[in-house]
């Protein structure tokens, strides 16, 4: 893998529609081409959690490379098949071929990201605020400890790991890019 001083992380969250390109590396979830293109795209999801035209928009990517745990996106040009960790939260398997994750996909993009060997990762609309993940306390709860975790875990490597607005869920755990504002 390419080592990459900074990496943008691209959520679908409404601060996405603020994110300028500066030309860092960008890796993007779902159907994210629907705002900006990215270098890679992370797939955590399975065909049928996606309407058709968000389908349409993740088909139709112009991502060098696709990661997905499911095999099921393997007719994407650029596919990359990954595996995740035994238990979901757990750090232990980074520094492995595993990816450890969470229950959003922005989590195994930074994951993604670290494993490049990213100095710095920079997470834009990764929001969690009005769609369904907020209504879910627990999902939420989970979200937030996994990536106080992680950042702790990427510090302690001398990686930093921000959020783009004062409005992200995690901007409680993760601090906020001033330079972004």
């Amino acid at each position: 893998m390419q080592t990459v001083c900074t990496i943008d992380i691209l959520g679908l969250g409404p601060s996405i529609r603020d994110y300028k390109d500066k030309g860092n590396y960008k890796i993007g979830v779902n159907d994210i081409d629907k705002y900006h293109k990215v270098d890679c795209l992370v797939i955590a999801d399975h065909h049928c959690a996606f309407s058709d035209e968000r389908l349409d928009t993740v088909r139709n990517t112009t991502a060098n490379t696709i990661l997905s745990q499911n095999d099921e996106w393997s007719y994407l040009p650029g596919f990359v098949q990954i595996k995740l960790g035994p238990n979901r939260s757990d750090l232990s398997c980074i520094e492995s071929d595993l990816y450890p994750y969470s229950v959003i996909s922005p989590y195994i993009a930074a994951i993604h990201a670290y494993k490049m060997g990213a100095k710095r990762i920079d997470l834009y609309g990764v929001d969690m605020g009005d769609d369904y993940i907020k209504q879910i306390v627990q999902v939420k709860q989970q979200c937030v400890k996994d990536f106080y975790e992680l950042r702790k875990y990427l510090n302690s490597r001398g990686v930093e790991m921000t959020v783009s607005s004062y409005d992200s869920l995690l901007s409680g755990v993760l601090p906020v890019n001033e330079d972004w504002i």
